[in-house]
């Protein structure tokens, strides 16, 4: 699997080409993706529990999951975030900007 950010001459934000995902039961997760996010592009991630989606953002936030299999290639021109759909208890009294730019709920703001 290929995750590079980069400065780029293409319009494009974020470019997925052929990615492939699967479980280490062998399960596809996700199977064949390919896409890209243009400036003033407004998207969606849609689909039943289980059909890739938040792998699908954990890896534009350059999170893998140990024993997944990724095959593909996802090109990113600037920065990406990831909020957790749960976070640690350390964090449930931080607010958003916070949980984005520290790296411990410990740390100082």
């Amino acid at each position: 699997m290929n995750i590079r950010r980069t400065v780029s001459t293409s319009p494009s934000l974020i470019v997925i080409s052929d990615l492939r995902v699967k479980s280490h039961t062998g399960k596809n997760i996700v199977d064949k993706l390919s896409f890209a996010v243009n400036p003033h592009d407004k998207i969606a991630i849609i689909g039943p529990e289980g059909a890739g989606k938040s792998t699908i953002v954990e890896l534009l936030a350059g999170i893998r999951r140990d024993g997944f299999l990724y095959q593909g290639q996802i090109s990113i021109l600037g920065s990406t975030g990831f909020l957790p759909q749960e976070l640690d208890a350390a964090w449930h009294s931080s607010i958003v900007i916070e949980f984005l730019f520290k790296e411990s709920p410990l740390e100082e703001f």
